[in-house]
């Protein structure tokens, strides 16, 4: 219901609705990422797989996945940042990330991540952006697609 009264407003007026985007694909850390990154077991928070190109998350030098690991006979990337708070709200797991972006953040909006990277925590300012839609999207990839 929250949503809805953030955005039947906008709509009424005829706008378009924007949704706050950081331009990451991450995953929760659990124990088995956690061991092939040498941290704690008990370590919380979400690990960032991958940053899209001109994103506020590469805008801001977010670190993605580097190295490839098989966790349960799967394929995985680990090794990138992982964000353990943004502005000073806990992120554990990535619902914490997803939910106070939705609910607290607008685009437009600087936060402040907390990261722990090469073993140690860094505040990173971010500026949030509107999500792309469809056909931004393709053109973001295309522009991906064509760096080296």
């Amino acid at each position: 219901s929250a949503i809805v009264a953030q955005v039947v407003p906008v709509l009424i007026e005829g706008k378009d609705v924007q949704h706050a985007w950081l331009g990451i694909s991450g995953t929760t850390l659990n124990p088995q990422i956690n061991e092939k990154m040498g941290l704690p077991a008990d370590q919380r928070g979400v690990l960032v797989v991958e940053v899209t190109k001109g994103s506020p998350a590469d805008k801001a030098n977010l670190q993605g996945s580097t190295k490839d690991v098989t966790i349960d006979g799967l394929p995985m990337k680990v090794g990138g940042d992982v964000i353990i708070s943004i502005n000073g709200a806990p992120v554990r797991q990535f619902d914490d990330l997803l939910l106070y972006l939705t609910y607290n953040a607008k685009v437009g909006d600087k936060v402040t991540l907390t990261l722990l990277r090469d073993g140690k925590n860094e505040d990173v300012t971010v500026e949030l952006m509107d999500r792309p839609d469809a056909s931004q999207w393709d053109r973001l990839f295309a522009a991906q697609e064509s760096q080296p």
